[in-house]
C-alpha cells in the first residue's frame, strides 16, 4: 500500500470570482517554470458558472497538479485563506487571474529563500502589461530598505503578487483580515513585514496587468484603506511593546494623513472651480479631518507636501 505522494514545494493559490480572460495565460506562466516542484490551488468565489472556470484550469495546466476549491462568494482575502489552508507547498505564492509570471520567478526566489532559512519572504521586481499583453515602458522595481524603513513608509512595501512566502509564517501572522474587501494585500503585507524579514530578487519576474476591468482601475481616493491598514498595524506593534516599530508605523501614519489631506485639498480646489460646491465642500471637509495643517494649508496656497526620502 503507498502513501500520500510527497507535498509539493510551492503551492500557488489563485483567487477568482470570475473566468477571467486572462486566467489561461497567466496558468500557463505557471506551467512554464523552470522549477517544477509546484501545485496549484484554484479558490473559485461565489462563480456561478463553473464549467468553463473549471475546463480552462484543466486545459491550461494539464496533469494533476491542481485543485479547484469552489466556495461562496466571500471575498478575496477568505478566498485566499482558503486557498492557503488547502496548501501543502511548504512555500506559497499568489497568482491573480489577469497576471503573469517569468519562467524563472520560482526557481530564482526559492533559491534565494534556501539560501537565508531565517527570511519570512522573498519579493522580486515587477512589470506591467496591458490588456493584450504588451509591455509597458513603467515598471515596478522595489526600492531597497530595511524593516524600519518599509514600515515607515519611506520605502514602498512590496506588491504580494511579487512575495514568496513561508507557509508557516502566513499561518502564524493569521492570514489574510477577512474584513477587507481591497487594500487587503497590503495590510497582510505591512503586518508580515514587522513580524519577518523579507529578502529579495533584484529582477523582474512578475507581470502585472493593468486594464479597465482590474480592481485599482475603479477606485477612487476615498476608497484607499490605506490609513486603517496603518492603524491596525500600528495597534499591533503597540500591543507587542514593540517601540521601534511604533516609531516607524506613527511616522507613516502622520506622512499618509499628509499626503491624504493634500489630495482631497486640491479636489475640493478643483471642484470650487468648477462651482460643484457640494464636493468642495465634502473633499475639503475630509482634507481637514485628515490632517488640519496640511489640509488648511493646501486649501489656501495650493501646496502639497512632499514624502520624505528614503534614508
Amino acid at each position: 500500500m503507498t502513501g500520500d505522494p510527497a507535498p509539493p514545494r510551492v503551492s500557488v493559490v489563485v483567487p477568482t470570482n470570475r473566468l477571467s480572460p486572462y486566467l489561461a495565460e497567466g496558468l500557463a506562466s505557471v506551467r512554464a517554470q523552470t522549477f517544477a516542484d509546484w501545485e496549484v490551488v484554484v479558490v473559485g468565489d461565489g462563480v456561478a458558472d463553473r464549467g468553463p472556470l473549471d475546463a480552462t484550469v484543466r486545459d491550461a495546466l494539464g496533469g494533476t497538479r491542481f485543485r479547484i476549491l469552489h466556495t461562496p462568494p466571500r471575498g478575496t482575502s477568505v478566498a485566499r485563506n482558503t486557498g492557503t489552508g488547502a496548501a501543502r507547498g511548504d512555500l506559497v505564492a499568489y497568482l491573480d487571474d489577469d497576471d503573469v509570471w517569468h519562467p524563472e520567478r520560482l526557481a530564482r526566489q526559492v533559491a534565494v529563500l534556501d539560501a537565508d532559512p531565517t527570511a519570512t519572504a522573498c519579493s522580486c521586481d515587477g512589470w506591467v502589461i496591458d490588456a493584450d499583453g504588451t509591455r509597458l515602458a513603467e515598471g515596478w522595481p522595489l526600492t531597497r530598505g530595511t524593516r524600519l524603513d518599509l514600515l515607515s513608509g519611506r520605502v514602498d512595501i512590496p506588491r504580494i503578487v511579487t512575495v514568496l512566502f513561508r507557509r508557516r509564517e502566513l499561518q502564524s501572522i493569521g492570514g489574510f483580515h477577512p474584513s477587507f474587501r481591497i487594500g487587503q494585500d497590503n495590510e497582510l503585507t505591512l503586518r508580515a513585514v514587522r513580524l519577518g524579514r523579507f529578502v529579495a530578487v533584484p529582477e523582474a519576474l512578475v507581470g502585472y496587468r493593468r486594464h479597465p476591468g482590474g480592481v485599482t482601475a475603479r477606485l477612487r481616493p476615498q476608497d484607499d484603506p490605506g490609513e486603517r491598514i496603518i492603524e491596525l498595524t500600528l495597534a499591533g506593534a503597540r500591543g507587542a511593546g514593540d517601540t521601534a516599530a511604533v516609531a516607524a508605523l506613527e511616522e507613516n501614519l502622520r506622512v499618509f494623513r499628509a499626503r491624504s489631506a493634500a489630495s482631497f485639498a486640491g479636489t475640493a480646489r478643483f471642484s470650487a472651480r468648477a462651482h460643484d460646491w457640494r464636493a468642495a465642500t465634502r473633499a475639503g471637509a475630509t482634507a481637514l479631518r485628515r490632517s488640519p495643517a496640511v489640509g488648511a494649508r493646501t486649501l489656501l496656497l495650493g501646496r502639497r507636501p512632499g514624502r520624505p526620502a528614503a534614508g
